[in-house]
């Protein structure tokens, strides 16, 4: 990982030397997933620059969860203290670069919230009952099927 440039505690994020922000950047492979977590002090906005997935937000105040297919050139931003995650549900590599609006933010995984998703975890096709149908997001994400993976 690249170390802090900036004012950042070294070796966390890369900050952006003196403005207060830190830059991220993920490479998902076929079927990888970034699992849920939070960032309680720091919005986060994103570009794809390679393949295509699905974004997961489970919104502050409103629980609601909402997931959006994105592709090259789409940007997406998760607010402070929403709840999110991505999954590549392309056949090639999901790549992301982006940055923060704060030079080290916080991070913590939501431990159990995957099964508290009811019909959301089938349709990610994260349900281990094998007699269940999990192939593709209801027919809105029809290329990812788990039989892929």
């Amino acid at each position: 990982m690249p170390k802090s440039s900036g004012g950042g505690a070294p070796g966390n994020w890369p900050d952006i030397n003196g403005v207060g922000m830190s830059i991220v950047a993920f490479r998902l492979n076929e079927c990888g997933a970034v699992a849920p977590h939070v960032h309680s002090d720091a919005t986060e906005f994103q570009t794809v620059v390679m393949g295509e997935g699905v974004i997961g937000t489970y919104g502050v105040g409103d629980n609601t969860l909402r997931l959006e297919h994105v592709k090259m050139g789409d940007i997406f931003f998760f607010s402070r203290s929403s709840m999110h995650f991505q999954i590549n549900v392309g056949s090639e590599a999901f790549v992301s670069v982006g940055a923060f609006d704060v030079s080290q933010p916080t991070a913590a995984l939501v431990v159990g919230f995957v099964g508290q998703l009811g019909d959301v975890k089938k349709a990610l096709g994260l349900d281990t009952d094998s007699s269940k149908d999990t192939d593709g997001l209801d027919g809105v994400f029809p290329q990812f099927k788990m039989s892929n993976c």
